[in-house]
């Protein structure tokens, strides 16, 4: 597959590789994601992936299940399916950080937002 940019409300996300396929048991998708300066991702969960973030450059804060931590570059994060979530930039810095996704299921249909800032549903 291709790689792609997708413009969102709180920044970008770039696909740097996807390996999506019915026929394969073990799909993954890696994204490049920039947060612009305080702004925030909605509060989702997925279904079907998990997802791991590893922060490359910036500061920012990730929540789950309600628990907000520090990020800083070189922090790992993981998050199993059905777990609550989201991210948000400082308001000086814009964050960066690489994500993978596995699961049985890669598509951006699989987010459920629980709340959202710029009202997607």
């Amino acid at each position: 597959m291709k790689n792609y940019i997708e413009i969102r409300p709180w920044g970008k996300f770039e696909v740097v590789y996807e390996n999506d396929t019915e026929e394969n048991d073990n799909n993954f998708k890696i994204k490049k994601i920039t947060v612009n300066p305080g702004e925030q991702l909605s509060i989702q969960r997925h279904k079907h992936r998990d997802e791991i973030w590893t922060i490359t450059e910036g500061f920012g804060s990730a929540m789950l299940e309600g628990e907000w931590r520090k990020l800083v570059p070189g922090t790992v994060v993981k998050i199993p399916s059905g777990t609550l979530h989201s991210v948000k930039a400082d308001p000086e810095h814009t964050l960066i950080f690489v994500e993978v996704q596995l699961g049985d299921y890669l598509g951006e249909d699989d987010i459920e937002r629980i709340s959202d800032k710029y009202g997607r549903k």
